[in-house]
């Protein structure tokens, strides 16, 4: 396409919001935000500074939507689109968006459909529907997948916004998101598990976050500017026997989720430290030893 298409976004929460408002902003035609209840729709609609319409509507517009932009549930976009698909009057061929990082195009669509169809998942952890505008816009990175016509109009999308590109095979959908998963939702884990630690010794959660934040927040920096291998640091990195089996008799329970987690992060630590070599390999595979009998 010559010019920017226009764009229906199918959902009212928080993706659909800021997908809304950040294409809207960035001079991307938007038709309008459809809901399945009005009062959701129309708060999600005053956010974005687009119109809104609940399913019941949509009819009257879908069919001038050159996207048809699905911000819903991952486990009911193929509902949702074969609902939307079926009040076209029309067979003008539409570009087919879904922004889950877990479905493949052939998941999420019906099989029949003769449209285009692609997947661009933000690849951004979204709590707040003003904050997912600006986040979306702010240079970030996408997983796309999906057939060559689908994505050049995806492409357009992301250089709207600013972002960039991550092609992606289907066969390769499954473990991208996992790693998202482990990047985002699994760092949140961790910190609540030293959080967690923290409290079974009597240190208030909340006095505990700010310095573990602080921690956190210089390793992150440590790994941006020197890469996993050189960043990593700790008695693992130097094979500390001694102080990894103090952490192991610290545990008061050896069946619980805290010790079993703690000694998982350690075997791969040490994988970790293995590349590094900083660390006599001996101690190393003393420490994994030590791990893995805990387990």
């Amino acid at each position: 396409m010559s010019k920017l298409p226009s764009v229906l976004v199918i959902g009212s929460g928080i993706l659909a919001t800021g997908f809304s408002g950040a294409f809207q902003r960035q001079n991307i035609p938007v038709l309008g935000l459809c809901g399945r209840q009005k009062s959701q729709a129309q708060k999600a609609a005053v956010i974005a500074e687009v119109p809104f319409f609940v399913f019941e509507d949509v009819q009257t517009i879908v069919d001038d939507a050159d996207v048809l932009f699905f911000a819903v549930n991952d486990d009911v976009i193929r509902d949702v689109s074969n609902r939307v698909l079926a009040l076209r009057q029309t067979d003008k061929k539409q570009v087919l968006i879904h922004c889950s990082g877990s479905r493949t195009v052939e998941d999420a669509f019906p099989n029949n459909d003769l449209n285009y169809h692609a997947m661009m998942h933000p690849m951004n952890s979204f709590s707040d529907q003003k904050q997912a505008i600006n986040q979306l816009m702010s240079g970030i990175c996408f997983g796309v997948s999906g057939d060559k016509e689908a994505l050049s109009v995806v492409n357009d999308l992301i250089r709207c916004l600013c972002g960039e590109a991550l092609i992606l095979t289907p066969q390769q959908i499954a473990i991208y998101h996992a790693a998202n998963c482990v990047a985002s939702n699994y760092i949140v884990s961790v910190i609540d598990m030293a959080c967690t630690m923290f409290d079974s010794i009597g240190i208030n959660k909340d006095k505990s976050k700010e310095a573990l934040l602080l921690l956190t927040q210089g390793s992150i920096a440590n790994f941006q500017q020197q890469g996993s291998v050189e960043a990593l640091t700790g008695p693992i990195s130097r094979g500390d026997v001694d102080t990894v089996k103090k952490h192991l008799d610290g545990f008061k329970n050896k069946d619980d989720m805290l010790y079993q987690t703690y000694c998982s992060l350690g075997l791969y630590t040490v994988a970790l430290a293995q590349k590094q070599k900083k660390a006599n390999n001996t101690k190393l595979l003393e420490i994994k030893k030590l791990l893995c009998q805990s387990q």
